[in-house]
């Protein structure tokens, strides 16, 4: 009521903008609605000072200052959300792990407005403790395929984390990118199948052949899935195999360079290394597995 009788005043009203900023800081809830709410209604008109106040109350223990906090934050401008996207990601920092959760979960109901450069900061934090993980993941998934591409280097880097649940987190995030994948995302993923954790390697695997089907995908990937058929562990070999059974056609054919250079990867011969190519081609995974037994120790 009071926020509503405030906006009848119309024009007058300016004068009162840096008291309502001020009240944002008063611990009773309806005065800080109030002036939250008011603030929210004056969208591309609110003051800028009003962000770092209201970004603050986000991390309120009271469930009713953060949810008025973010509904004001919502209805914002563009000037001011541009300066509270800075002031979020390095919240997604800070020593509390309930600011970086509530950092996370705002910029994740930002949606496909957030700009690409805050896609590594939301990567980075898929390291941390489960509820800022989750809302991380969470955030980069609805920011969009393309703008999310700008976190694929962060993101392959996590495939090596020593934790199964960060390298399952960020392998679907890789997955989610579809056509927008950067080049070295398929190759990446295709080094990272022979994960040791099942869990792991069927993200891994999903996250490979989303990208794959929705964009051709270079040789690059090709020596790290044939070399995966050399493993000494039998479940990723086949794998492997699947994988190359589900993604590889007549036109991936090996060209004569690249059948050398797996030729010494595999320790194979070019015309066996053609063979073994041709029956993943042709749907033979059995002839492709009797092919891609890991080599005998040599004892002297």
């Amino acid at each position: 009521a009071a926020a509503t009788a405030l906006w009848q005043m119309g024009n007058h009203v300016d004068s009162m903008v840096p008291v309502l900023v001020q009240l944002l800081t008063h611990e009773a809830w309806g005065t800080f609605r109030a002036a939250a709410e008011f603030l929210g209604k004056l969208g591309d008109r609110a003051p800028v000072a009003a962000v770092p106040v209201l970004l603050k109350r986000l991390t309120h223990e009271d469930a009713y200052m953060k949810e008025a906090a973010a509904a004001a934050l919502g209805q914002l401008g563009e000037k001011a959300m541009s300066t509270a996207i800075p002031l979020l990601v390095e919240m997604l920092s800070a020593e509390a792990c309930s600011t970086r959760r509530a950092a996370a979960e705002f910029l994740g109901a930002m949606g496909e407005g957030l700009p690409a450069a805050v896609a590594p900061a939301l990567a980075g934090r898929l390291a941390d403790e489960r509820p800022v993980s989750s809302a991380a993941a969470a955030a980069l998934t609805r920011m969009g395929a393309e703008a999310c591409a700008a976190a694929a280097p962060a993101l392959l880097a996590l495939l090596k984390h020593e934790a199964v649940e960060v390298r399952v987190a960020a392998a679907e995030v890789l997955g989610r990118m579809g056509e927008f994948a950067p080049a070295a995302v398929a190759p990446g993923l295709a080094c990272r199948l022979a994960d040791e954790h099942e869990l792991a390697r069927d993200a891994i695997e999903d996250a490979f052949l989303r990208v794959v089907s929705a964009k051709p995908f270079g040789a690059g990937v090709l020596p790290p899935l044939l070399r995966g058929l050399r493993h000494e562990c039998s479940e990723v070999r086949l794998l492997h195999l699947r994988t190359l059974g589900r993604t590889m056609d007549a036109a991936d054919a090996c060209s004569p360079a690249l059948e050398r250079d797996l030729a010494a990867r595999l320790e194979m011969t070019p015309e066996e290394v053609r063979r073994l190519v041709d029956s993943v081609c042709d749907g033979d995974l059995g002839a492709a597995r009797s092919m891609s037994r890991p080599p005998r120790e040599s004892h002297g």
